[in-house]
């Protein structure tokens, strides 16, 4: 049954049988994303919401799926009421080196008494700000995507960092290993957004994986409908980022994603 998810298949635990997921109800990736036990999709000849690779488990079943995980998660991207689940097993869910690797997947590495997905170890001693397009013609179908804007956050979100742990704000101790990210959503003129008060880490550069993801939960949310791209704002905001979060001698790192033409590109 799992392996027909991209037709809409789902397993029901509580009748034993293989029925039509849930998830199907939700038809842009903006109103799917966050919601438990589903994900968007770009497996099959068009973009839909389905039902996550371990997303329909019971407890029972989930402990012994292999790449499956019982977690708590929030409720949803807009409602941190948390809730039990199986999930899709994640690198740094690995608390053992034996699991990490092998168990889980071959692209998980254990480094100072933690699992890291391999791919994000070679951005050490690095604070990085990702610049994000949120203008309308980046919010338009992209791909499977029913908006880019929307499908490029989720890529972000899901990415593995090998994170420093250390929050906002704040230097970090010498001889710590790992990155720290902050995400800036840029647009018009009256369109820049990096976070909320209150929530993650304040839009802040941090070393702290559910900061981060809490950061572009917010962003994910934001509505535009001007069509410039203007990165003036956002170049004085990486500024600040960087200031606040006393980089002092770690590497800079800027990453802008663009749908196309920067207005004020010099």
């Amino acid at each position: 049954c799992n392996n027909q998810r991209e037709l809409g298949c789902a397993w029901s635990t509580g009748t034993a049988t293989c029925t039509q997921s849930t998830c199907l109800r939700f038809a842009t990736d903006a109103t799917c994303t966050g919601q438990p036990g589903c994900e968007w999709s770009i497996a099959g000849s068009i973009g839909m919401c389905v039902a996550s690779e371990c997303g329909s488990f019971d407890e029972r079943t989930c402990q012994k799926a292999d790449g499956c995980e019982w977690a708590q998660m929030p409720k949803s991207a807009n409602d941190d009421t948390e809730v039990e689940l199986c999930i899709q097993t994640r690198c740094n869910m690995a608390h053992k080196a034996p699991e990490c690797g092998t168990i889980i997947n071959d692209g998980c590495m254990w480094q100072d008494g933690k699992c890291f997905d391999q791919a994000g170890l070679n951005c050490d001693n690095m604070d990085v700000v990702y610049l994000i397009d949120g203008s309308a013609g980046a919010r338009a179908q992209f791909g499977l995507y029913s908006s880019g804007y929307v499908g490029l956050i989720n890529e972000l979100q899901k990415a593995q960092l090998f994170m420093t742990g250390t929050g906002p704000s704040t230097s970090v101790p010498s001889g710590t290993e790992g990155q720290r990210a902050a995400y800036v959503a840029y647009g018009g003129s009256n369109f820049l957004f990096a976070g909320a008060q209150g929530i993650g880490s304040n839009g802040e550069i941090t070393g702290r994986t559910a900061e981060k993801d809490a950061n572009l939960a917010v962003l994910r949310v934001k509505e535009s409908t001007d069509a410039n791209r203007l990165l003036s704002l956002a170049a004085a905001k990486v500024n600040d980022l960087f200031s606040n979060a006393q980089s002092g001698s770690r590497q800079k790192a800027v990453v802008i994603f663009a749908a196309g033409p920067i207005a004020d590109a010099a």
